[in-house]
């Protein structure tokens, strides 16, 4: 499990993954911010492409109650910069 908190956002982002190859991973993010809401992003990242696609994203607000119909762009974007996904990949295979 990787965690690193961003202060500038106000938000933990919690990563587990779930499979990893020297090519790819597959893997949950969990983003809790501080008003209480929980997000839940299942992503593929590849390693080669140096791209991070959302598969399914899961959002609870803070009483537990689940957000329906969540809207997330389903396209790879690629990962560079100061991003999180940046951060992510780093963790994963620096």
């Amino acid at each position: 499990m990787l965690d690193q908190m961003h202060q500038e956002t106000n938000y933990l982002l919690t990563t587990t993954v779930y499979k990893k190859s020297d090519y790819d991973a597959l893997l949950w993010l969990r983003v809790n911010e501080l008003g209480g809401d929980e997000l839940r992003y299942k992503v593929y990242i590849s390693r080669y492409n140096r791209t991070m696609e959302t598969l399914k994203v899961d959002a609870y607000m803070a009483d537990g109650t689940p957000y329906e119909n969540v809207e997330f762009n389903e396209n790879p974007e690629p990962i560079e910069g100061n991003t999180n996904g940046h951060a992510i990949y780093n963790l994963l295979w620096n």
